[in-house]
C-alpha cells in the first residue's frame, strides 16, 4: 500500500530542513577553518572595527566577507590586494584613503560613494572606483596619477 502524499511532503521537508541546518554549520565552520594572518586580522580591526566576518575562504589567497557584505582579497601574508564594498551602506573607510585623494573626492564628488579599491603591485599604487564611475589611480602617499570618468 502506498504511502499518502502528506508522508512524502513531511519527508520533503525533513530534509530539506536537515540541509539547510548543515549549510548553516559549514558556514561557521569554514569561517573558523582558515586562520588569517596577523597582517589580515590587524587591517581587519583597524579598519573595519564594527564588522564580523562571515566567510574566509583560503584557496591561493584569503577572500574575507564581513557582515556588511563588503568582499576584502589578501595575499597569503596578509597583505591587502581588493576591497570590493558595493553592497555595503557607507562603503570603504576613509582611514583607507589619503588625506589628499579623500580632500579631492569630497570637493569634487562630495555625495560619492567609495565602492572599491585595488592595488596594484607592479607600480606599488592603488585604484579606487565611485559609485559614480570615476576612477583614481594614487599612490600610498596620495599623489595623484590619473583620474578617468
Amino acid at each position: 500500500m502506498p504511502f499518502p502524499p502528506q508522508y512524502y511532503y513531511h519527508l520533503k521537508m525533513k530534509h530539506l530542513s536537515i540541509t539547510l541546518i548543515m549549510l548553516c554549520i559549514c558556514a561557521a565552520l569554514s569561517a573558523q577553518a582558515y586562520e588569517l594572518p596577523q597582517q589580515a586580522k590587524d587591517f581587519l580591526g583597524k579598519h573595519f572595527p564594527d564588522n564580523e566576518i562571515l566567510t574566509i575562504q583560503h584557496k591561493r589567497d584569503y577572500d574575507v566577507v564581513l557582515n556588511n557584505f563588503t568582499k576584502i582579497e589578501f595575499t597569503r601574508k596578509g597583505e591587502l590586494i581588493e576591497i570590493n564594498s558595493k553592497m555595503a551602506d557607507k562603503g570603504i573607510p576613509d582611514s583607507l584613503i589619503p588625506g589628499k585623494v579623500r580632500k579631492l573626492i569630497n570637493d569634487k564628488w562630495p555625495e560619492a560613494k567609495k565602492v572599491s579599491l585595488e592595488y596594484n603591485v607592479r607600480d606599488n599604487s592603488y585604484e579606487l572606483q565611485l559609485d559614480n564611475n570615476v576612477t583614481i589611480q594614487f599612490f600610498h602617499d596620495g599623489t595623484l596619477i590619473d583620474i578617468s570618468f
